[in-house]
């Protein structure tokens, strides 16, 4: 796992399935305590918090920035601040972009999504091999329809640039456009994609707060929605 950067993204404005309630403690103590439970040995841990939106003076994200930096913390970690435009796949650009040289690997996930097992990056991490480049957790319609997955920076090093670039602050304007850019570029360079579907799933926390699961119940379950 020392090849591995480990990246969640953190907002704290308004969200589709929250409105104006934040629950940034609960989601970063249940990021915390996996790590430092299963995943000690991290190459890198990013907090990775957009700015809120909300007329806030971003209070919620000073604190939180404040109280990750309170914390002794048993593995390497950085907080990494930016202006929200583009949503989780904007940031995770942004921070991909910053440390895809110093590591092989990246896992992204979302701040409200989870790992279940001590062994869920080997599932993703068998998948990446020969001209796969990224492996979401669902992979669908040409593009990573649920992003939480791994990325193979060694991949990225010579073609950095076909992250692409993120735009918007409304999900419903822009999210959707954005979901289905992410990382697509380098299918033009021949690179491939694939997900967990085959050999495991996931579950997903959808906009009326059901939860659905998508690939192969009889494997073993992977990440699921911190539910609050």
């Amino acid at each position: 796992m020392k090849d591995v950067n480990y990246i969640v993204a953190f907002y704290n404005g308004t969200r589709r399935h929250y409105g104006r309630e934040t629950h940034w403690r609960t989601f970063l103590h249940a990021h915390i305590d996996f790590i430092t439970n299963n995943m000690i040995d991290i190459g890198k841990v990013t907090f990775l918090i957009s700015w809120s939106n909300d007329n806030n003076d971003f209070k919620d994200d000073k604190e939180m920035i404040w109280y990750i930096e309170s914390l002794d913390l048993p593995f390497n970690y950085e907080t990494y601040t930016r202006v929200n435009n583009g949503f989780s796949y904007g940031a995770f650009a942004e921070v991909i972009e910053y440390n895809h040289k110093d590591y092989k690997y990246s896992f992204i996930i979302e701040d409200d999504y989870i790992p279940t097992s001590p062994d869920f990056m080997g599932h993703f991490l068998r998948k990446l091999e020969g001209s796969v480049v990224y492996v979401p957790s669902l992979y669908k319609d040409s593009h990573a329809s649920i992003c939480n997955g791994m990325i193979n920076n060694q991949l990225l090093i010579d073609n950095i640039r076909l992250l692409g670039e993120y735009e918007g602050t409304d999900y419903q304007q822009g999210g959707f456009t954005n979901q289905r850019k992410f990382m697509t570029g380098y299918g033009k360079l021949g690179y491939t994609f694939d997900d967990i579907t085959e050999v495991a799933h996931t579950e997903y926390l959808d906009s009326s707060k059901r939860i659905i699961k998508y690939g192969n119940e009889n494997g073993p379950l992977l990440i699921k929605p911190i539910c609050v």
